[in-house]
């Protein structure tokens, strides 16, 4: 007994350590915010709603990650719910969000977890930007196709800030600029069959 609850403690030390490494850069930005928190009113209320963004998708892809351990598909409402998520953060900021993702189709849970951290690539790029966001679920099945649509003030290109493939899972990312509304097209190529 002895024997396997350490084997279980060890596992569980291996999994923060993974969700750790993954999400360092959300858990370092969310620290400074917290840190640096403005006395004025309204720069204070900023500074909590940019935490809020942060915070969620810690919450949300932590979620996914523990589910992908032990599932090895996920179903894309999944992925919908902890984007909805953060859009009701982005609402607080007064980001005019919508948000079309009607599927229950079951993919590779690599595939999910790859997705929501596109987003979240996306979004911490724009968000303190951003007047308007929308998302479409335009493909479903094992290769799901989305667009995010943008109206922002200051634009960035994603392309050089994610890998085409990581996790098993192969992305082919279109990138649109027009005045103030960016554009992006982010297909799943091919099927992953590593699960993170």
């Amino acid at each position: 007994k002895l024997k396997e609850k350490m084997a279980q403690l060890d596992e569980q030390k291996q999994i923060r350590l993974a969700i750790d490494a993954k999400l360092n850069p959300q858990f370092r930005r969310l620290e400074e915010i917290i840190a640096h928190m403005p006395e004025e009113e309204k720069a204070f209320e900023d500074a909590l709603k940019d935490a809020c963004i942060y915070n969620v998708y810690i919450k949300r892809y932590s979620n996914l990650f523990l589910l992908a351990k032990t599932k090895e598909q996920l179903s894309l409402a999944e992925v919908g719910l902890a984007i909805s998520e953060s859009m009701n953060y982005l609402r607080l900021r007064g980001v005019t969000t919508a948000l079309y993702w009607q599927s229950n189709d079951r993919v590779d849970a690599s595939v999910c977890l790859r997705m929501y951290a596109v987003f979240q690539t996306i979004l911490e790029l724009h968000f303190p930007f951003l007047s308007s966001l929308s998302i479409d679920l335009e493909k479903q099945g094992k290769c799901p196709a989305w667009t995010m649509t943008m109206e922002a003030t200051k634009h960035f290109s994603v392309l050089d800030q994610v890998e085409e493939t990581e996790d098993g899972v192969t992305l082919c990312i279109e990138e649109k600029r027009e005045g103030i509304r960016s554009f992006w097209r982010i297909a799943v190529e091919g099927e992953a069959h590593d699960p993170a």
